[in-house]
């Protein structure tokens, strides 16, 4: 039994991986400063199913 039983997504850990890495690419952009910062959330909100 899943200690997370009322999750919206199940997550394999290479999706998790890449899901890390994108976040990380958006927040390298946002910091310097080649994409605005309510992009960066949307496309974040987009990634993570929100």
């Amino acid at each position: 039994m899943s200690p997370f039983p009322d999750r919206r997504r199940s997550w394999t850990w290479p999706a998790a991986i890449v899901a890390v890495a994108a976040l990380a690419a958006l927040s390298v952009g946002v910091a310097t400063g080649r994409l605005p910062l309510e992009q960066a959330l949307a496309l974040a909100t987009a990634l993570i199913g929100g």
